[in-house]
């Protein structure tokens, strides 16, 4: 596009100017506002930029999923941390001199339990051989020169082996008998002591996630005096919290 320069006529007292003449250029009207009739309302149109709103609430909406699996997930975790770590339930026993002084018992103790009912043993005996007790008939023992005797007892439960040098042991209880009597078998004393102890069970339920437990009440504990001079219940409460629910008090006193 090519400019023409012309000289305007001045007014009077005044100098002429110079301007630029182009061509005109042709210009679209500005778009007038449609009107329609719509239920007696008049539409106008506009030219609108695209909202953000729908996109703004989706977002929103998947960030509210999102922190409530979050949480769900954090309430299952705490739960389940909730559940005791030791839920083993037992009797705790703890060792004492005859003056009630806290000690390491130094001989070896067994413990079992006597159950209702009697089985059948097998007892293979030689001269200069240890004796061999078995449930079940080995013919090996016969062949090797062994004699046999066959013999009725009671059914029983170890449920303490060979405790030594011990300050405490844990023994299970009966679940659904309210009488408990356990055999302490010593390594350095032929007689065995008899503990009767009774006690009331019920079930216990910390969560639904953590199971049932047994747990129990201690009423009366007595025993025998071959190597035990007195018994007694210190914290009656059988759980997994582990108290010390008996207190065996030995023959003797500690060397210091």
């Amino acid at each position: 596009m090519k400019c023409e320069k012309k000289t305007l006529p001045s007014p009077p007292c005044e100098g002429g100017s110079i301007y630029l003449s182009c061509p005109t250029l042709k210009t679209h009207p500005s778009p007038r506002p449609l009107q329609l009739p719509f239920e007696g309302r008049v539409i106008t149109n506009r030219v609108t930029t695209p909202s953000l709103t729908g996109r703004v609430g989706v977002g929103l909406g998947l960030g509210w999923v999102l922190l409530f699996f979050i949480l769900l997930l954090l309430l299952c975790a705490c739960s389940a941390n909730n559940c005791p770590l030791e839920s083993t339930v037992t009797c705790n026993y703890g060792f004492y001199d005859s003056e009630g002084v806290a000690v390491e018992y130094e001989d070896t103790i067994s413990v079992r339990t006597l159950l209702p009912g009697m089985k059948t043993v097998y007892t293979y005996r030689k001269l200069g051989q240890r004796t061999v007790v078995l449930d079940k008939r080995d013919s090996t023992y016969i062949k090797n020169g062994y004699t046999e005797t066959v013999s009725e007892t009671r059914r029983d439960a170890v449920l303490a082996s060979n405790v030594h040098n011990a300050s405490s042991m844990k023994i299970q209880m009966s679940y659904y008998s309210n009488f408990d009597t356990l055999i302490f078998d010593y390594s350095s004393i032929s007689n065995k002591d008899t503990v009767y102890l009774t006690h009331d069970s019920y079930s216990n339920v910390e969560l639904p996630e953590c199971g049932t437990h047994r747990f129990h009440h201690l009423k009366e504990i007595r025993c025998t005096h071959y190597g035990i001079d007195r018994i007694e219940i210190g914290n009656p409460d059988v759980n997994y919290k582990g108290n010390e629910n008996v207190k065996v008090y030995f023959n003797g006193s500690a060397d210091y």
